[in-house]
């Protein structure tokens, strides 16, 4: 009787690897013509919520300056709507690592005695960033970001 393999591999064993045969990534379209899902250019937005009793200090802060975080989506989804996408790099793994800071610490400090995946340094297989894009924000000058901004308004 065979093995059972591990549902999962380390970071470590990315390189040695054999990729999974449903990642096509010489042809990487359907019949269509359309990027399959996990080929198509990454967006990133920024999960602005907290939680807990000690984050409410922040809390008030982000409602006061609820203004950015529009800005913030709105040169993120506008470089999506003008598909301004580049290559993904490997710096790229930490676009969201500020979301980090919001989870409790309590509950990080266990991930962390535990050695959970949660909270381990991303890593990546250098053969699935050459087919992977993100999209880049386009900035707005500020008399088009207070247009959107009136517009949610009313």
């Amino acid at each position: 009787m065979d093995p059972v393999p591990d549902p999962y591999i380390t970071p470590k064993e990315y390189r040695n690897a054999e990729l999974a045969p449903e990642l096509d990534l010489v042809n990487g379209r359907d019949s269509n013509g359309i990027p399959y899902f996990f080929l198509q250019p990454i967006a990133v937005l920024r999960n602005y919520n907290t939680a807990g009793f000690t984050k409410q200090p922040e809390r008030i802060w982000r409602f006061y300056h609820k203004r950015d975080q529009l800005i913030d989506y709105n040169e993120t989804l506008w470089g999506l709507i003008k598909k301004n996408y580049r290559p993904f790099t490997k710096d790229d793994l930490q676009l969201a690592a500020e979301e980090e800071h919001d989870w409790p610490n309590k509950w990080v400090q266990t991930s962390l005695d535990k050695n959970s995946e949660w909270v381990r340094d991303f890593s990546g297989d250098e053969r699935v960033f050459g087919v992977l894009s993100v999209y880049q924000k386009v900035e707005r000058d500020e008399d088009q970001n207070k247009e959107v901004v009136n517009e949610v308004k009313n």
